[in-house]
């Protein structure tokens, strides 16, 4: 399928588009040559150079896969085991995470029942 600056765009997940040209040129770059993982190494530590820029020298950031896994570590985060985020029925929480946050113990959305769109 051809892009074109009329095609229609969807917001909904960034998963519905491709990558950018330059992430993928900067992954191909990377992709080079041998590097420590877990976080020892150059990459990682230019991200934690730009964060601590950005948000002050204590800045520590903890870069994870996608969404998603952000999300249910933020409930982690945010909430004790035996408590629960209160969310809407049609939040992206508890509508688009398919079931994620309650998958592991220790986080999990309560949706109210009461309508939000009408």
């Amino acid at each position: 399928m051809s892009h074109t600056a009329t095609a229609a765009r969807g917001f909904a997940s960034d998963n519905h588009a491709g990558a950018h040209p330059e992430a993928l040129a900067a992954i191909a770059a990377a992709n080079d040559g041998h590097a420590g993982s877990y976080g020892n190494d150059p990459w990682t530590e230019r991200m934690q150079e730009v964060v601590r820029e950005q948000f002050g020298p204590a800045a520590i950031a903890y870069p994870v896969f996608n969404g998603t896994a952000a999300n249910v570590l933020s409930l982690h985060a945010a909430c004790r085991p035996w408590e629960a985020a209160i969310c809407t029925t049609d939040a992206h929480l508890n509508v688009d995470e398919c079931g994620a946050p309650g998958a592991s113990p220790g986080s999990s959305c309560s949706p109210s029942t009461r309508p939000t769109r009408g």
